[in-house]
């Protein structure tokens, strides 16, 4: 299973590279910093980073 996560919430596409994540990769949770197998994708969403104020990629995944 693998997701490509393109548009942001305003339908507009990043100009970074595709972020793709699938089941196996190896995710790190940012408040924790442990790395783990991805077990399941729940979907994602969009935060404003109010530091650049570019739109931050938030995954839900069970790892």
């Amino acid at each position: 299973q693998e997701m490509a996560l393109i548009p942001n919430a305003n339908d507009e596409v990043i100009p970074s590279d595709v972020i793709r994540v699938r089941i196996g990769d190896v995710a790190m949770l940012d408040t924790m910093g442990v790395c783990s197998p991805v077990k399941e994708i729940h979907g994602f969403e969009w935060k404003v980073n109010l530091y650049n104020q570019m739109d931050r990629l938030m995954m839900h995944l069970s790892i």
